[in-house]
């Protein structure tokens, strides 16, 4: 026979066979990061054309628009930074997780419109 559920609910760690990350709900975000390694460059080249773009190449007609324009990519960008280091490091434990959770979701509430 099976045994009793609360057997199955107290197992060890040492005699489970997931790993830490399934353990702790991490195995959905394991292929995460690696969608923003690829993202983060092309964001960070779109941050540095538009900055090219508005102040110096076009410097004489930029208006403040333009400027605050440049902030769009930037944000992008510095989401995507975060969203990497957030996501890499589940599980959340330890105060470095915090504070780059606090930061990701400050960018992230400033992204949404």
């Amino acid at each position: 026979p099976p045994p009793p559920l609360w057997q199955l609910a107290t197992a060890t760690s040492a005699s489970a066979s997931t790993s830490w990350q399934e353990n702790s709900g991490c195995s959905i975000y394991q292929y995460v990061p690696l969608v923003y390694v690829a993202v983060i460059p092309i964001w960070g080249l779109l941050t540095a054309f538009w900055a090219w773009n508005t102040y110096r190449r076009n410097q004489a007609s930029a208006r403040d628009l333009h400027g605050l324009l440049f902030c769009v990519p930037m944000l992008q960008f510095l989401n995507g930074v975060l969203s990497l280091f957030y996501f890499s490091l589940c599980p959340w434990r330890g105060r470095i997780a915090l504070i780059y959770t606090i930061l990701w979701a400050v960018v992230t509430i400033l992204k949404e419109p």
